[in-house]
């Protein structure tokens, strides 16, 4: 009874200590309305370059130039990385409401974002996500 009794104890200890290891999430804003205009330009096609916030030091750059976006993510040290999310996808495309941000303890070690890329020129409602 007693191996028992410290098997199942070591199988819960092991348990938590895997559910806390386990990276939490973190959200942050990507919407235009939420985020500092730095450059706009309302001519044809228009142009947009806006700073939203992030987390652990790290904020995005959400640019728009053609009815396309992408982002950049800026380091706490003020490197830059470009992603290129327009160049990879041909269509238009827009990137989601929200930032999803993959923390371990306070670092965080991964960016998710919803990407939306036309699927047809001509009707723009087809998209993939």
């Amino acid at each position: 009874m007693r191996i028992k009794s410290l098997l199942t104890f070591l199988f819960l200890l092991a348990f938590a200590a895997v559910a806390t290891a386990q990276n939490k999430s973190v959200y942050t804003d990507l919407l235009d309305t939420k985020c500092k205009t730095l450059e706009s330009n309302a001519d044809e096609g228009g142009s947009y370059l806006g700073e939203c916030k992030g987390v652990g030091g790290f904020k995005l750059h959400i640019l728009e130039g053609d009815l396309r976006q992408s982002i950049n993510v800026i380091t706490p040290a003020k490197k830059t990385f470009d992603l290129d999310l327009w160049r990879a996808f041909g269509g238009f495309s827009r990137v989601g409401p929200k930032a999803e941000w993959r923390m371990k303890k306070s670092v965080p070690v991964a960016l998710i974002v919803q990407f939306n890329v036309s699927e047809n020129a001509e009707d723009s409602r087809k998209t993939t996500s």
